[in-house]
């Protein structure tokens, strides 16, 4: 965590060489193939309130938005079918709280966007320890 507004992001990409022998050997049906790639990624902006509310800097609090997308049907061998259920996009925001440098807790709304078909949306409550 760095400062009064971090801004966080990752990407990941996955590829599996031999997926379609992978799905044949373990006779995956058409409509359920495990990928030859997936991908996702997120950026994530936030901003300390904290001391604009209380003058401490000995705690944060930070509300957020988090945008994701998740794509785990990237690539899939041929003959397969993807499942576009598994991608869709993601907003989401919150409120992250932390009482001690290593603790946070966390309050978030997931807004669900799928490409394909329907997803429910959530609310979380989480809590993290750094040691």
């Amino acid at each position: 965590h760095n400062g009064p507004s971090p801004l966080r992001g990752l990407a990941a990409y996955s590829d599996l060489s031999n997926a379609q022998e992978l799905n044949v050997s373990l006779g995956r049906p058409v409509d359920r193939a495990i990928a030859g790639a997936m991908f996702g990624a997120y950026v994530e902006a936030a901003y300390d309130i904290w001391p604009l509310l209380f003058g401490d800097f000995g705690k944060q609090l930070e509300p957020f938005f988090r945008v994701e997308y998740v794509d785990t049907q990237r690539d899939v061998p041929d003959g397969f079918v993807a499942n576009r259920n598994r991608t869709y996009w993601l907003y989401n925001p919150g409120i992250q709280f932390y009482p001690h440098p290593n603790v946070v807790l966390k309050l978030e709304y997931r807004n669900f966007d799928p490409h394909a078909g329907e997803k429910p949306d959530e609310v979380a409550v989480g809590m993290g320890f750094a040691f």
